[in-house]
Protein backbone atom coordinates (compact mmCIF):
# COMPACT_ATOMS: atom_id res chain seq x y z
CA UNK A 1 0.00 0.00 0.00
CA UNK A 2 1.29 3.22 -0.54
CA UNK A 3 2.69 5.80 2.10
CA UNK A 4 4.16 9.07 2.66
CA UNK A 5 3.48 11.82 0.68
CA UNK A 6 2.89 10.85 -2.71
CA UNK A 7 1.54 13.33 -5.26
CA UNK A 8 -1.02 12.62 -8.97
CA UNK A 9 -1.86 15.95 -10.51
CA UNK A 10 -4.86 15.39 -12.66
CA UNK A 11 -5.31 17.13 -15.62
CA UNK A 12 -8.71 18.40 -16.51
CA UNK A 13 -9.24 16.20 -19.76
CA UNK A 14 -8.80 12.99 -17.87
CA UNK A 15 -11.69 14.02 -15.36
CA UNK A 16 -13.80 16.13 -17.86
CA UNK A 17 -13.53 12.80 -20.01
CA UNK A 18 -16.95 10.92 -20.77
CA UNK A 19 -15.53 7.17 -21.41
CA UNK A 20 -13.24 7.36 -18.46
CA UNK A 21 -14.75 5.90 -15.20
CA UNK A 22 -14.12 7.12 -11.46
CA UNK A 23 -12.44 4.21 -10.89
CA UNK A 24 -10.24 4.55 -13.58
CA UNK A 25 -9.41 7.71 -13.01
CA UNK A 26 -8.29 6.52 -9.13
CA UNK A 27 -6.25 3.74 -10.84
CA UNK A 28 -4.28 6.31 -13.08
CA UNK A 29 -3.60 8.16 -9.75
CA UNK A 30 -2.08 5.24 -8.36
CA UNK A 31 0.10 5.08 -11.16
CA UNK A 32 1.16 8.54 -12.07
CA UNK A 33 1.96 8.60 -7.84
CA UNK A 34 4.75 6.25 -8.63
CA UNK A 35 5.72 7.32 -11.90
CA UNK A 36 9.01 8.97 -11.46
CA UNK A 37 11.74 9.36 -14.66
CA UNK A 38 11.86 5.55 -15.01
CA UNK A 39 8.11 5.02 -15.01
CA UNK A 40 5.89 2.63 -12.78
CA UNK A 41 6.92 -0.85 -12.40
CA UNK A 42 4.14 -1.54 -9.66
CA UNK A 43 2.11 -5.27 -9.77
CA UNK A 44 -1.36 -5.11 -10.42
CA UNK A 45 -1.11 -6.51 -6.52
CA UNK A 46 0.81 -3.43 -5.20
CA UNK A 47 -1.44 -1.28 -6.97
CA UNK A 48 -4.95 -2.74 -6.00
CA UNK A 49 -3.84 -2.36 -2.56
CA UNK A 50 -3.27 1.25 -3.46
CA UNK A 51 -6.59 1.43 -5.09
CA UNK A 52 -8.60 -0.98 -2.41
CA UNK A 53 -9.49 -3.17 -5.37
CA UNK A 54 -8.87 -6.93 -6.31
CA UNK A 55 -6.78 -7.39 -8.62
CA UNK A 56 -8.49 -8.52 -11.52
CA UNK A 57 -10.32 -4.96 -11.54
CA UNK A 58 -7.00 -3.32 -11.53
CA UNK A 59 -5.87 -5.42 -14.41
CA UNK A 60 -9.02 -4.51 -16.27
CA UNK A 61 -8.96 -0.54 -15.48
CA UNK A 62 -5.54 -0.88 -16.65
CA UNK A 63 -6.49 -2.21 -20.03
CA UNK A 64 -9.29 0.12 -20.51
CA UNK A 65 -6.77 3.46 -19.69
CA UNK A 66 -4.26 1.99 -22.17
CA UNK A 67 -6.68 1.69 -24.74
CA UNK A 68 -8.29 5.25 -24.17
CA UNK A 69 -4.64 7.01 -24.09
CA UNK A 70 -4.60 7.87 -20.76
CA UNK A 71 -1.32 5.42 -19.73
CA UNK A 72 1.42 3.57 -21.61
CA UNK A 73 2.25 0.49 -20.98
CA UNK A 74 5.60 -1.42 -22.19
CA UNK A 75 7.39 -4.84 -21.82
CA UNK A 76 11.50 -5.69 -21.36
CA UNK A 77 11.87 -7.63 -23.93
CA UNK A 78 14.47 -9.94 -21.35
CA UNK A 79 12.62 -10.00 -17.85
CA UNK A 80 9.38 -9.29 -19.07
CA UNK A 81 9.25 -6.63 -16.78
CA UNK A 82 6.12 -4.04 -16.86
CA UNK A 83 6.68 0.07 -17.27
CA UNK A 84 3.45 2.43 -16.82
CA UNK A 85 3.42 5.75 -17.59
CA UNK A 86 0.88 8.51 -16.64
CA UNK A 87 -0.31 10.51 -19.64
CA UNK A 88 -1.17 14.53 -18.58
CA UNK A 89 -2.24 15.40 -22.57
CA UNK A 90 -4.71 13.93 -24.43
CA UNK A 91 -3.21 11.66 -26.97
CA UNK A 92 -5.07 11.85 -30.47
CA UNK A 93 -5.89 8.72 -32.38
CA UNK A 94 -4.22 7.96 -35.69
CA UNK A 95 -5.21 6.23 -38.93
CA UNK A 96 -4.25 2.79 -38.00
CA UNK A 97 -6.19 3.30 -34.33
CA UNK A 98 -2.67 3.86 -32.78
CA UNK A 99 -2.21 6.84 -29.94
CA UNK A 100 0.26 9.94 -30.52
CA UNK A 101 1.28 13.41 -29.71
CA UNK A 102 1.48 12.83 -26.04
CA UNK A 103 3.51 13.92 -23.44
CA UNK A 104 4.53 11.43 -20.16
CA UNK A 105 3.95 12.37 -17.07
CA UNK A 106 7.97 11.97 -15.96
CA UNK A 107 10.87 13.54 -17.37
CA UNK A 108 12.48 11.34 -20.55
CA UNK A 109 15.86 10.51 -19.75
CA UNK A 110 18.55 8.52 -21.93
CA UNK A 111 18.88 4.70 -21.37
CA UNK A 112 21.38 3.23 -19.90
CA UNK A 113 24.09 1.36 -22.46
CA UNK A 114 23.08 -1.98 -23.15
CA UNK A 115 19.14 -1.04 -22.56
CA UNK A 116 17.24 -2.19 -25.56
CA UNK A 117 15.56 0.76 -27.54
CA UNK A 118 12.20 -0.68 -28.06
CA UNK A 119 11.64 -0.85 -24.41
CA UNK A 120 10.36 2.57 -24.18
CA UNK A 121 8.83 2.88 -27.84
CA UNK A 122 5.59 4.52 -25.75
CA UNK A 123 8.07 7.33 -24.51
CA UNK A 124 8.80 7.90 -28.20
CA UNK A 125 5.86 7.88 -30.16
CA UNK A 126 5.98 10.55 -32.82
CA UNK A 127 2.95 12.76 -33.95
CA UNK A 128 1.21 11.46 -37.04
CA UNK A 129 2.88 12.43 -40.35
CA UNK A 130 0.41 15.57 -41.88
CA UNK A 131 -0.97 14.92 -45.03
CA UNK A 132 0.87 16.61 -48.27
CA UNK A 133 -1.84 19.07 -48.20
CA UNK A 134 -0.55 20.29 -44.60
CA UNK A 135 -2.10 18.94 -41.07
CA UNK A 136 -5.33 17.68 -41.19
CA UNK A 137 -7.69 19.59 -38.79
CA UNK A 138 -10.86 18.61 -37.51
CA UNK A 139 -14.05 19.90 -38.32
CA UNK A 140 -16.73 20.60 -36.00
CA UNK A 141 -20.17 22.15 -37.39
CA UNK A 142 -22.29 24.91 -36.40
CA UNK A 143 -24.59 22.84 -34.85
CA UNK A 144 -21.66 21.10 -32.77
CA UNK A 145 -20.32 24.20 -31.98
CA UNK A 146 -24.04 25.29 -30.68
CA UNK A 147 -24.54 22.52 -28.91
CA UNK A 148 -21.32 23.27 -27.09
CA UNK A 149 -22.32 27.26 -26.28
CA UNK A 150 -25.36 25.81 -25.09
CA UNK A 151 -24.31 22.66 -22.55
CA UNK A 152 -21.03 25.30 -21.77
CA UNK A 153 -24.07 27.65 -20.14
CA UNK A 154 -26.01 24.84 -18.73
CA UNK A 155 -29.19 26.41 -21.19
CA UNK A 156 -29.38 22.70 -22.83
CA UNK A 157 -31.97 21.46 -21.06
CA UNK A 158 -29.85 18.92 -18.99
CA UNK A 159 -29.06 20.58 -15.72
CA UNK A 160 -25.38 20.89 -16.27
CA UNK A 161 -23.38 22.75 -17.50
CA UNK A 162 -18.96 23.59 -17.76
CA UNK A 163 -16.49 21.14 -19.81
CA UNK A 164 -17.96 17.52 -18.58
CA UNK A 165 -21.31 18.45 -20.54
CA UNK A 166 -19.85 19.84 -23.68
CA UNK A 167 -17.79 17.07 -24.46
CA UNK A 168 -21.09 14.64 -23.50
CA UNK A 169 -22.80 16.86 -26.08
CA UNK A 170 -20.55 16.31 -28.44
CA UNK A 171 -20.69 12.77 -27.99
CA UNK A 172 -24.28 12.75 -28.59
CA UNK A 173 -23.46 14.06 -31.58
CA UNK A 174 -22.11 11.25 -32.57
CA UNK A 175 -18.31 12.39 -32.32
CA UNK A 176 -15.16 10.49 -32.29
CA UNK A 177 -13.09 10.49 -28.64
CA UNK A 178 -10.14 11.83 -30.81
CA UNK A 179 -12.58 14.70 -31.45
CA UNK A 180 -13.62 15.08 -27.51
CA UNK A 181 -10.40 14.36 -26.52
CA UNK A 182 -8.94 17.52 -29.19
CA UNK A 183 -12.12 19.79 -27.87
CA UNK A 184 -11.00 18.83 -24.27
CA UNK A 185 -7.54 20.04 -24.85
CA UNK A 186 -8.87 23.13 -26.47
CA UNK A 187 -11.95 24.79 -23.88
CA UNK A 188 -9.19 23.83 -20.85
CA UNK A 189 -6.47 26.19 -22.41
CA UNK A 190 -8.95 28.71 -23.87
CA UNK A 191 -11.31 29.30 -21.01
CA UNK A 192 -14.38 31.61 -22.00
CA UNK A 193 -14.01 31.24 -25.98
CA UNK A 194 -16.30 29.27 -28.63
CA UNK A 195 -15.04 26.13 -29.89
CA UNK A 196 -13.55 26.51 -33.14
CA UNK A 197 -15.01 25.59 -36.49
CA UNK A 198 -11.81 23.91 -37.70
CA UNK A 199 -9.33 22.71 -35.37
CA UNK A 200 -5.67 21.64 -35.26
CA UNK A 201 -5.36 18.32 -32.93
CA UNK A 202 -1.98 17.80 -32.75
CA UNK A 203 -0.81 21.60 -32.20
CA UNK A 204 -4.36 22.54 -30.92
CA UNK A 205 -4.59 25.37 -32.88
CA UNK A 206 -7.70 27.35 -35.06
CA UNK A 207 -7.29 26.83 -38.68
CA UNK A 208 -8.41 28.30 -41.73
CA UNK A 209 -8.02 25.54 -44.25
Amino acid sequence: MMTGQRWAKVPAWLVASPDITDAEIRLWCAVAARDGARGCIASNATLAADCAKGVAVVRRHLAALVAKGALSRSFDANTGARTLRAYVTPRAVGAQGARSGSTPRGEVADPPRGERAHNRQDEQISPPNPPSGGIQSIRFSNRDRAAVAKACQGVDGTGGGGLRSALHALKARGRTDADLLAAAAWMQANPGLSLPARLDPINLKETDG
